[in-house]
């Protein structure tokens, strides 16, 4: 009792019985492997994406950041990793409570997800921490990002029930080189926090 979808067969000159008799045959034996098909795909898509906040997860990001290596390097393109943090987030979760601790969560996804190109991928790499993967982007390029995440935090208001609560972010940046694998370009964005640029913390 599934929708699965729709075949149409067409032609001048009608169908005779036995031609309908075995479209039926043929479309019977469609239809289990077309099911099949449709839910392994659904499961696909739901393994990769995280559940709180809608976004990629971390094994698609692990997929994603292979082919996006990969692709830079082939076409001499930049390639750039942001890792946002979420400031004293278990404060949150201690001081308030775990509900208050997603619903920040999900608006700093939200936000993320408004600040950056439609090429660009976002990901919730693992509790508070966030990774965006930004093909054809340049140092010059992160910057302009991070001060529109700034700018975009401090026009987010985060409250749960009467808690009005105070988020800030720390975020690194790194570019990929020729050298670098993809654990050595996450834990070069990791640690660095664009202190050239502007300060660590964006209050909110």
């Amino acid at each position: 009792e599934e929708d699965l979808g729709e075949v149409r067969f067409s032609r001048r000159k009608p169908f005779s019985h036995e031609e309908l008799r075995q479209m039926e045959v043929l479309l019977a034996s469609l239809v289990l492997p077309m099911r099949n098909a449709i839910h392994y795909r659904t499961a696909l898509e739901a393994a990769s994406i995280d559940p709180l906040t809608g976004l990629q997860n971390r094994r698609s990001l692990v997929d994603n950041l292979k082919r996006e290596m990969s692709r830079a390097r082939r076409e001499s393109q930049p390639l750039a990793m942001m890792v946002i943090d979420i400031d004293s987030f278990k404060r949150i979760n201690d001081e308030i409570s775990h509900l208050a601790g997603d619903q920040v969560l999900t608006q700093i996804a939200g936000l993320l997800a408004r600040a950056v190109r439609r090429s660009d991928m976002v990901f919730r790499f693992a509790g508070d921490e966030f990774v965006l993967l930004l093909p054809n982007m340049d140092r010059e390029g992160t910057k302009i990002l991070s001060s529109r995440i700034r700018k975009l935090l401090r026009n987010t208001h985060c409250t749960y029930g009467d808690h009005h609560i105070s988020v800030s972010l720390s975020i690194g940046a790194a570019i990929l080189d020729e050298k670098m694998g993809a654990d050595e370009f996450f834990v070069s964005a990791k640690q660095s926090a664009l202190l050239h640029f502007f300060d660590r913390r964006v209050p909110g």
